[in-house]
């Protein structure tokens, strides 16, 4: 028994194996969570590998561990039956979320292929708007006819235990499907025969529409303590919501805000586009920019004070370096802690790739900045009378920010995952810790190139 999953070991152990059923022998002592990190972390070779010695059943409990777009990459190469019988094993909400990431007509062809069972309850499920309590309810629960005797209920729980998500609670319906009252697991083991279980159950219940929002149905689950929520259209039971679906559901919300918080938006993938998250990160940092030209601009006007001398005119920047420096540093801090949360940087390679596409966006970013700030420093500076040339001055401002974005990109990114490393939540140490070091960086970069770009001199 392993404390710790160490996913090198069992990456290298793939690498290196030639008895396949050895090597499964050795993999299914793994849960399946460590299972799913270990998928992902494969080469598409060692990848084929795996899927010759797991059944379909076993590859769907791993992709039901793994976001959605990244269960898509695991199985987009594979031909459409074979993707079909491996979600035709997968619990339907499950099942929901990896269709959806494939295009309308690949969705349509796995639909086709499923099960009749499956297929109907995937093609009703997936009717269901994005974010509501309807798009993660989960088809398989028991429901038990009103005037049913308990003994034949105990009997059909027991059948139907190993194809439902929960037998902790079952829910009473009358000849319609209309949800009558709710029937806990404890409270019917407890009860002697002869019984009917109108004559038990709970008719005072929590329930949910189709159409409610996943924030209001996951804030029922948490204030009332509910494992087994249900979901109602037109008093109809259609579905149930369990309380790990919607902590999952919680966990992503959180992810959602933090990296919000830190103007970032949803293209957080590590796969994701350069271009995509250049596009997602420039225009807040390009708003940030204009709101430290204003100070700038408004500083220049009091210029009678300071006479714009050379030090002055430095000064008069030096807020636009270490505001878009400390901005983007808390992008790339909001990702990769997000990135941490999630398991996604638990193996070097994932380390090293994650920060070198930091680093390239950092670059990319740079640039961009540089040339539109340049632009507002001409604006902001022209018809002055000062010591030093506009054009020198003006691209001093330019490379000190492009160097200060990498910088801070980079430390925003190493920062979290050596606190990490040495098991100190890198959530609560990370931000003041990097907002001084790039501060620092920042005013230091802008200074030693001001010093050696305007007065050709060497610290």
């Amino acid at each position: 028994m392993e404390r710790e999953f160490n996913i090198e070991k069992y990456i290298n152990l793939i690498k290196e194996a030639t008895d396949l059923k050895a090597l499964k022998d050795q993999l299914v002592k793994l849960h399946y969570y460590e299972l799913a990190q270990l998928f992902y972390s494969l080469s598409d070779y060692d990848l084929m590998k795996l899927y010759s010695i797991f059944s379909n059943e076993e590859i769907g409990e791993i992709l039901a561990y793994l976001d959605s777009d990244e269960a898509l990459e695991l199985i987009e190469d594979l031909n459409v039956g074979k993707i079909a019988k491996i979600i035709n094993t997968m619990e339907p909400d499950d099942a929901i979320d990896i269709i959806q990431e494939f295009d309308k007509e690949t969705q349509e062809q796995i639909i086709d292929l499923l099960d009749t069972d499956q297929k109907e309850t995937v093609s009703e499920l997936i009717t269901y708007e994005e974010d509501t309590a309807g798009s993660i309810m989960n088809s398989n629960y028991i429901a038990i006819q009103s005037g049913s005797d308990i003994r034949k209920i105990m009997k059909e729980i027991v059948s139907r235990a190993p194809e439902v998500e929960s037998i902790t609670t079952s829910f009473v319906v009358d000849e319609n499907g209309a949800l009558l009252g709710i029937l806990d697991l404890k409270k019917l083991i407890r009860t002697k025969a002869p019984a009917l279980v109108d004559e038990i159950m709970d008719t005072n219940f929590k329930f949910v529409e189709t159409s409610d929002s996943l924030e209001y149905a996951t804030n029922i689950i948490n204030k009332y303590d509910i494992y087994t929520l249900p979901v109602l259209e037109n008093k109809i039971l259609k579905g149930i919501i369990t309380m790990d679906d919607a902590f999952q559901e919680y966990v992503e919300e959180s992810e959602d805000d933090y990296v919000k918080f830190a103007a970032v938006s949803e293209v957080l993938e590590a796969d994701a586009p350069l271009i995509d998250i250049v596009k997602t990160r420039l225009p807040w940092l390009v708003l940030l920019l204009f709101t430290n030209i204003i100070i700038a601009l408004v500083i220049s006007r009091f210029d009678y004070l300071f006479s714009l001398d050379a030090l002055s005119i430095l000064v008069l920047f030096q807020p636009l370096i270490i505001g878009l420096a400390g901005n983007c540093g808390t992008q790339s801090l909001g990702v990769t802690i997000s990135e941490i949360s999630k398991s996604e940087l638990d193996t070097k390679k994932q380390v090293i790739i994650h920060t070198l596409k930091e680093i390239g966006l950092g670059l990319a970013i740079g640039l961009v900045i540089a040339i539109i700030s340049s632009l507002l420093a001409y604006f902001v500076l022209k018809g002055s009378e000062t010591p030093l040339d506009i054009t020198n001055v003006i691209f001093t401002i330019a490379v000190s920010i492009s160097v200060s974005i990498v910088s801070a990109n980079f430390f925003g990114t190493i920062i979290p995952i050596f606190l990490y490393k040495l098991n100190v939540d890198p959530a609560a140490a990370s931000g003041p810790l990097i907002t001084t070091i790039i501060d620092v960086i920042a005013i230091v970069i802008y200074y030693v190139l001001a010093t050696i770009l305007l007065y050709n001199k060497l610290i």
